[in-house]
C-alpha cells in the first residue's frame, strides 16, 4: 500500500524509532523498515513491513479474561525491554527536543507548539509565559501583584516531578497500536511520539487513556511494567495529580494559532469510515504561529455545504 500521510513532521520520528529498536537485541515485535530515499532528497519514501493480525481494538471484546491478562503480560515484557534504553536528557532519537504532549498541549497532535526542554528548568521556562496568564485567569488580582504571581508560579514549578532518569518511551500506547494474532502480540506500531521521556511519562500517557475501560484493564495488569518505581495509588498522587494541575493552568491561558484559522470541514471519507472531519492547515505542512491572547477568539470553519449528508 502506498500511503500519502499528513505533512505533520512525525513520520521521520517513527522511522528513527523503528530503526533504533531494530538495531537493539530485543524481542519487541516491531515492523522492519527500509529507507528508499536519500536523506537529502525532497521526497522521502520508506518501505515498512506489515504486521500480521488485527488491531487489539477490534478483537479485545472477544478475548477471555485469561487471554486479556496474557496480552497484558506480553505487553509488559516489551515495555520493560524498551525502558532499559536511557538518555542523559529528554530528547528525540536524533537528539532534538521532544514535542510537549504532556503539559503544553495546544493543537492536540504533533507537532505541537511547545517543546519539552532538555532539563526540568528549561521545560518549565518554556511553559512559564502561558502559566502566568493561566494563573491570572484563575485570579485576576495577580495581574497587579507581580510578587504574588511569581510565588504562585514557583509553587507550580515545585509540582513538576524531579527527573533523574529519561527512558525510551512509546508515547502513544493504546489498543489501536497493538497488533495481535491468536492472542499473541505480533506488532507494536505508530512510534511517531517515541523518544526519551521522564521515567514516569509512559505510565502518565496510559492514565490519560483510562477513559477506555479496556485499556484500563491492560494498565492494571501490566502497571508494574509501565512504571516499576511506584504503585498505582502513589503514582496518581505524586505524578498524575501534580502534572494535571500544571496542565489545567496552562489550558486557562488564552492562545491563538495564526495560520490555523482556515480549517475546512471534509465529507465522510469512505463507506468503511462513514464520518466527516476537519482538514487543518497544520496537517498539511503549515506551521501555525502560537501567540498568547487576551481572550479566546470565536472559531469559524470554512465548510462546503455540498459535503453535508453525503455518504
Amino acid at each position: 500500500m502506498l500511503r500519502d500521510a499528513p505533512n505533520d513532521y512525525t513520520l521521520a520520528n517513527d522511522v528513527d524509532a523503528l530503526e533504533f529498536l531494530n538495531s537493539k537485541s530485543t524481542t519487541i515485535p516491531i515492523p522492519k523498515i527500509i529507507r528508499l530515499s536519500d536523506p537529502t532528497e525532497t521526497f522521502q519514501f520508506s518501505l515498512m513491513e506489515r504486521s500480521q493480525g488485527d488491531v487489539l481494538h477490534n478483537v479485545y471484546h472477544t478475548y477471555t479474561i485469561e487471554q486479556k491478562k496474557s496480552v497484558a503480560k506480553q505487553l509488559g515484557s516489551y515495555i520493560r525491554q524498551w525502558r532499559q534504553f536511557t538518555a542523559p536528557r529528554a530528547q528525540k532519537i536524533n537528539g532534538e527536543q521532544l514535542h510537549d504532549i504532556l503539559i503544553g498541549k495546544c493543537l492536540g497532535s504533533i507537532p505541537d507548539c511547545k517543546r519539552i526542554g532538555y532539563t526540568n528548568d528549561e521545560w518549565f521556562e518554556h511553559l512559564s509565559p502561558e502559566l502566568r496568564m493561566g494563573l491570572i485567569a484563575e485570579d485576576k488580582t495577580l495581574k497587579e501583584d507581580t510578587q504574588r504571581l511569581e510565588e504562585r508560579l514557583r509553587e507550580l514549578k515545585a509540582k513538576l516531578p524531579d527527573c533523574d532518569k529519561y527512558v525510551f518511551t512509546h508515547g502513544d500506547l493504546n489498543l489501536s497500536n497493538i497488533i495481535v494474532k491468536d492472542g499473541i502480540i505480533t506488532g507494536i506500531v505508530d512510534w511517531e511520539r517515541a523518544g526519551f521521556y521522564p521515567w514516569w511519562a509512559e505510565s502518565y500517557f496510559a492514565y490519560n487513556l483510562c477513559g477506555d475501560d479496556r485499556f484500563y484493564e491492560m494498565f492494571k495488569w501490566a502497571g508494574a511494567d509501565f512504571c516499576p518505581e511506584y504503585d498505582r495509588r502513589t503514582f496518581h498522587s505524586q505524578i498524575v495529580r501534580p502534572i494535571h494541575r500544571i496542565g489545567v493552568v496552562y489550558g486557562k491561558c488564552p492562545r491563538i494559532h495564526r495560520k490555523e484559522e482556515n480549517t475546512w470541514h471534509r465529507r465522510p471519507f469512505c463507506k468503511c469510515k462513514p464520518y466527516s472531519g476537519l482538514i487543518r492547515p497544520s496537517r498539511m505542512g503549515v506551521k501555525p504561529i502560537h501567540e498568547i491572547a487576551d481572550s479566546y477568539p470565536k472559531h469559524s470553519y470554512n465548510s462546503d455545504k455540498e459535503f453535508k449528508n453525503k455518504p
